[in-house]
């Protein structure tokens, strides 16, 4: 105890920018059911290890504090897989059956990164951005209209 006292009056411990702190805290009075929350790592480092995230929006998260879970012996190997396909996959139909099938409904990220797809415009919103991170909202009708347009192009491209 005294150790993590001496490294905060040191200045050693874990910061963040208050934009962040500002941005988690609107993210908690969103209105957004049962969805779950994914955080990509470049938001917040901290949140990798630890639950930070989960305990300041008191959200359903799809994974915060993969550290914590893994010294559970609580597997994070198949949602990791999962976050980063939605994070980098640039398969637009992937993405958005993804999201909807993973109830996933915002994405924490830093605002110099983007989804690789960008026809994922379509059917995501930014609604909070501050200076180093944003909030990303996934719309699931139009998600699952556009999943729908994807499947039937698909269907008349076979033809």
């Amino acid at each position: 105890v005294y150790e993590n006292i001496d490294w905060i009056v040191q200045g050693k411990g874990f910061t963040f920018p208050q934009s962040q702190l500002q941005l988690l805290e609107n993210v908690n009075k969103l209105e957004t059911g049962d969805a779950r929350v994914l955080v990509d790592p470049s938001f917040l480092e901290l949140d990798d290890t630890t639950p930070f995230v989960s305990i300041i929006v008191n959200k359903p998260m799809f994974l915060s504090g993969r550290g914590i879970l893994e010294s559970h012996n609580i597997p994070t190997k198949k949602r990791e897989s999962i976050r980063l396909s939605v994070l980098k996959d640039n398969s637009p139909l992937f993405l958005a059956e993804i999201l909807l099938k993973n109830n996933i409904g915002l994405i924490l990220m830093s605002s110099r990164d983007y989804l690789a797809t960008t026809e994922s415009a379509q059917f995501v919103d930014i609604i909070a951005k501050g200076s180093s991170s944003k909030v990303i909202r996934v719309s699931n009708d139009n998600l699952r209209t556009f999943i729908d347009t994807m499947k039937k192009k698909e269907k008349m491209n076979e033809k």
